[in-house]
């Protein structure tokens, strides 16, 4: 996944972005370089196109947003986006 711009564990929206296959109720751990560990609970995904994820780094809550290209199989970037919505569900 490329470097968020972000740090984890806090308040907002963090995105990320890279090869994604998580569904509803996985869990994703995220560790900073500080060795940091937050965990997350995949609570939806939807498939948009590109210029309208509708994600908001600003909003209330600690969330992650992955992101990466649609279909997951594809060859080449097209228009769409498969995201993934999780909330933080506790930290290490």
């Amino acid at each position: 996944m490329r470097r968020p711009s972000f740090r984890s564990g806090g308040g907002g929206g963090a995105p990320l972005t890279g090869p994604v296959t998580k569904l509803a109720g996985d869990e994703v751990l995220v560790t900073r370089r500080d060795g940091a560990v937050f965990r997350y609970r995949v609570t939806g995904t939807s498939v948009v196109r590109w210029d309208a994820s509708g994600i908001d780094p600003s909003a209330g809550g600690r969330n992650l947003v992955l992101v990466t290209c649609w279909p997951l199989d594809a060859t080449f970037s097209g228009s769409l986006r498969y995201v993934v919505h999780a909330e933080e569900a506790n930290s290490e």
